[in-house]
């Protein structure tokens, strides 16, 4: 899976769990913290990308201050097939 793949599953899944948000606010630098994310957020947020890409990221990997950009990196580089 490629990060663009990851990053457009992230994207989907931020925009599904914080229904508020604009697509046009998901800007690379911005971080969970910064969009809103609450920490049960940022766990709906996980599972929705596990379950939607078929693999397992670690929880730690969902720091509420890692921008979206860097996110989608650590998650395509660390995803683990089911």
């Amino acid at each position: 899976m490629t990060r663009d793949d990851v990053l457009a599953a992230l994207h989907r899944n931020i925009l599904e769990t914080l229904p508020d948000l604009e697509a046009d606010e998901l800007l690379p630098e911005r971080n969970l913290e910064e969009l809103g994310a609450t920490s049960l957020d940022r766990l709906d947020i996980l599972f929705g990308l596990q379950e939607e890409l078929g693999v397992r990221f670690p929880v730690e990997s969902l720091s509420p201050n890692r921008g979206l950009a860097s996110l989608a990196d650590l998650l395509s580089d660390s995803s683990e097939p089911r």
